[in-house]
């Protein structure tokens, strides 16, 4: 069954949820009585299955973003405060909460001009740093690693990135879970067998970090992109000028989403803001040997010594 018989709240994002669909991934707290910053539902007098999407599968609007996902539902993100599921025949539950925490809040965070991030961010020393990269780089096993040495971890995925009224660039806490790769469960020394997968015959599993999670917002004082190179062995540099901008031009989450002229005019604006504001680095990491311990001395190392 897809649908809750009542609802249940939680929060995530900094944000108080309502939801017909039970995320175990999630923060319950108790229903609220009055403020309800997101609101998700469940309305099975689905849309048509014969959408008019663009290039990216994705139907934006001014107020709203609606896509849908082959054999799992048709997704509808409303003015920042609204995600309405219409799930398809068969659809596993599973995946349609995959989506609604990663591409539906993406799209919550870009409608509520919240900078979302692709990668994960840890906590050192009352700071908050971000590990963006592509598709594989490794930030989650990054994340992980932090973790293994007793640091804790904001948010695996999404990273949400707003000014405060000093203009100092804020982290927001996600939810306490990661996901991790089968590879990087037993380079980690961790059994899939204690996880459960994000979905049916998925290699990749959600793990759940309830000890280490950090849930309070946080200055976000540096950002690492992690690449994959043939190098033989780790390297890293500063980043400087324009390149920050495009660190974080090219690493905010789902930029098909960034589609009409307000958002695009926001998003500039936003990153040229935090890119003056943090320190970057680019670490090159070698492809094949599983290097995240010493990433995590490496970054560490960097923090200590403030180096530039």
């Amino acid at each position: 069954m897809i649908e809750t018989k009542e609802k249940l709240a939680y929060k995530a994002f900094g944000f108080t949820i309502l939801s017909d669909i039970h995320f175990p991934e999630l923060l319950q707290i108790p229903n609220p009585k009055d403020l309800v910053d997101i609101e998700i539902r469940i309305e099975n007098n689905r849309i048509s299955d014969k959408l008019i999407l663009n290039k990216n599968g994705i139907m934006i609007g001014e107020k709203s973003v609606l896509f849908q996902i082959a054999e799992t539902a048709v997704f509808n993100i409303k003015d920042g405060n609204e995600i309405i599921v219409s799930p398809l025949e068969g659809a596993d539950i599973d995946r349609i909460r995959l989506y609604i925490l990663g591409t539906c809040m993406g799209a919550i965070l870009t409608q509520r001009r919240i900078l979302a991030l692709h990668g994960s961010a840890v906590v050192v020393n009352g700071s908050a740093y971000a590990i963006v990269g592509n598709r594989g780089a490794g930030k989650s096993t990054l994340g992980s690693a932090f973790i293994s040495k007793g640091y804790h971890l904001l948010s695996d995925d999404i990273i949400a990135v707003n000014l405060n009224e000093e203009q100092v660039p804020i982290v927001t806490p996600s939810f306490p879970q990661q996901k991790l790769w089968k590879d990087s469960l037993e380079r980690l020394g961790m059994g899939k067998g204690d996880f459960h997968p994000l979905f049916q015959r998925e290699e990749k599993f959600s793990v759940p970090i309830q000890d280490h999670f950090y849930n309070n917002t946080i200055p976000l004082t540096g950002i690492f992109e992690l690449i994959k190179t043939n190098k033989d062995k780790a390297e890293v540099r500063s980043i400087q000028n324009l390149n920050r901008l495009n660190i974080l031009m090219q690493h905010t989450f789902r930029r098909s989403l960034l589609n009409n002229i307000d958002v695009l005019d926001w998003h500039f604006k936003q990153t040229v803001m935090i890119a003056e504001k943090v320190n970057m680095y680019k670490i090159e990491r070698p492809l094949e040997d599983f290097t995240a311990f010493y990433l995590v001395d490496l970054i560490l190392d960097i923090i200590k010594e403030g180096k530039t």
